[in-house]
């Protein structure tokens, strides 16, 4: 489950989970309700929300763009050539041409 999907469900339960442990809190607080009954539920709550937490951080979020390792060193390789190319007397402007296939070869789309 380490989706943006799967994220999104565990966060909506995290939410639903704490929903839950402010109303046991408030109904503790204005006196609602068996004492002993509220505070074993209200710790089983807040075990579950915890499970929910240790969960949320073993969820990885796939980075929004997945670059090579060495992109950034291709990328300078590239602009130095065409920079020779540009600067060459021998070829016009418009003859330059990198040699490498480009860096980034298509791009996903999330919701």
């Amino acid at each position: 489950m380490a989706t943006a999907a799967g994220r999104t469900k565990v966060e909506r339960s995290r939410a639903k989970v704490t929903g839950r442990i402010e109303r046991l809190t408030d109904m503790m607080a204005d006196g609602i309700g068996d004492y002993i009954e509220m505070k074993g539920r209200l710790q089983a709550a807040l075990a579950e929300r915890a499970e929910i937490d240790r969960r949320l951080e073993d969820i990885e979020v796939a980075p929004a763009i997945a670059l090579q390792p060495n992109l950034a060193e291709a990328y300078r390789r590239n602009v130095e050539k065409l920079a020779e190319a540009l600067n060459a007397p021998e070829m016009a402007a418009g003859e330059a041409r990198l040699e490498r296939k480009p860096s980034v070869r298509g791009a996903a789309m999330l919701p």
